[in-house]
This record gives structure tokens, C-alpha cells and sequence, in this order.
């Protein structure tokens, strides 16, 4: 935003936000030899920074000082999930998506177009294993996004190195395939390091 004052000067204003996942816990147990289920908590915090010019009187002339207001929430999330797996190469997953949310301290009206969303959705997710150390995926949600991604996993000596594609689509964005995520890990014994990015596909007019 800008504002334009008489001398025909422009200052802008900027706002800033921020979100951190500050905690994550979950938990799974194991039903029978084909059927798990587990659930998830997680903990966030969100941060808004707007600036503001606040008009100061001294003796008969006005200034605008520049100012930054600040606000936080924080809120819980959990969820629940079940896992049936078919055979070695096959299983079939289903979860919610934001079940429960608890606010510590909500964000005001001003932020709420800001806020990380809390839709809830159902997750529902393939998961195929044609050969051996290859995985595929399809995930679905029930707001029609999906994911698709392929997995390799590489035998080196007494390491591993993995290769992973993702093809992101999100009904709120264009075009159709809206991102394309590609990864790559190295474990051993001791350690393990991955390396991953996103390039969003270009937009079309």
C-alpha cells in the first residue's frame, strides 16, 4: 500500500507475516498385522506486521510517524488416520485434515483473511510399490488437491541414496499443475542428509 501526500510524495507501507510450526507429536499403533491407526498434534504460531502512519499534532502542524502494529495467535491442530495395508507393495491410507483446532489467542478481523487455513478435509492416499526400492504415491484431499510423486531408492555400498518427483495441483491456483517438487537424500548408518526444492509452474494467460 501507498499513500500519496500534497507535495505529489509517495511512501509506501509494507506488510509482513510469518508461520512456524513450533511442535509436532504423533503417534501410531498397530491394530492387526494388515490395519494401524495413530493420531497427530501440532502447534502453531502465526505473526502479522502491518505499518501504519499515525498523525502527531505539534503546536498547529501535523506529522505522520511511521508505525508497525503487531499481532500474534497461536493454535493447536490434531488429527486422526488409519493405514490397511494389502500386501508388501500395497496399502491404502485415510486421515483428516484440521479435525480439531484449539486457539490460545485468535487473530483479529483485520487478520483473518491472513490466517493459515483450517478447512476440514479428509486425506485419502495410494501408495504402490511396483519393484524393488520404488514407491509411488497419490494423495487426495477431499477440497480436490492432489499430490503425485515417484520414489527411488538407490543401494550404495553401505549408504542409500533416494530420488523423489512430486507434482503438486491446488484447486485455488492455476494452472492445473501448479508446482513440481524434486528431492534428493543420502543415508548410512550414522547420518542422513536431504536436499529438496519446488518450482512453481508458470502461469497461463
Amino acid at each position: 500500500n501507498s499513500i500519496i501526500f500534497e507535495d505529489s510524495t509517495v511512501q509506501s507501507l509494507s506488510s509482513k507475516f510469518s508461520y512456524k510450526e513450533i511442535l509436532g507429536l504423533g503417534y501410531s499403533y498397530k491394530l492387526s498385522s494388515k490395519l494401524s491407526a495413530g493420531f497427530s498434534i501440532r502447534y502453531f504460531t502465526q505473526e502479522f506486521n502491518h505499518e501504519n502512519f499515525k498523525p502527531i499534532l505539534i503546536d498547529t502542524l501535523y506529522y505522520l510517524e511511521r508505525e508497525t502494529q503487531t499481532e500474534k495467535s497461536n493454535f493447536w491442530k490434531g488429527d486422526i488416520g488409519f493405514n490397511y495395508f494389502f500386501n508388501d507393495n500395497f496399502s491404502v491410507s485415510l486421515s483428516s485434515i484440521n479435525l480439531f483446532n484449539f486457539s490460545e489467542r485468535s487473530s483479529s478481523l483485520e487478520n483473518e483473511t491472513f490466517n493459515i487455513r483450517n478447512d476440514k478435509a479428509a486425506l485419502a492416499r495410494i501408495s504402490f510399490s511396483p519393484l524393488s526400492n520404488s514407491n509411488l504415491n497419490f494423495l487426495y484431499e477431499t477440497n480436490n488437491s492432489f499430490q503425485l510423486g515417484a520414489h527411488q531408492n538407490i543401494p550404495f555400498d553401505d549408504a542409500n541414496i533416494g530420488l523423489n518427483v512430486t507434482v503438486l495441483h491446488d484447486e485455488l491456483q492455476t494452472p492445473f499443475i501448479n508446482g513440481i517438487s524434486v528431492g534428493l537424500s543420502y543415508s548410512n548408518n550414522f547420518w542422513e542428509a536431504a536436499l529438496s526444492t519446488i518450482n512453481p509452474s508458470p502461469r497461463l494467460s
